[in-house]
């Protein structure tokens, strides 16, 4: 055990890297997903293949990482 608790390990994370670890999780999916993009998938594809359940909230994520909606890539 590491007694550590997830506020705890929040707060490690946003000193550290100024991210919370679901962020981090979510930028790698975002930045898989933008390849998926580029190789020809589509944006619903691409949001299932990372793990998003749902393509609209998947495109409102990817937007936050990339400034541009995930239709455009």
């Amino acid at each position: 055990p590491f007694y550590l608790t997830p506020e705890h390990i929040n707060y490690i994370f946003k000193q550290e890297i100024n991210m919370t670890p679901s962020e981090v999780v979510n930028r790698e999916r975002c930045m898989r997903a933008h390849q998926l993009l580029t190789d020809g998938h589509s944006v619903k594809e691409a949001a299932y293949s990372v793990g998003f359940n749902d393509p609209l909230f998947f495109s409102r994520i990817f937007k936050k990482y990339f400034q541009v909606p995930p239709s455009r890539v």
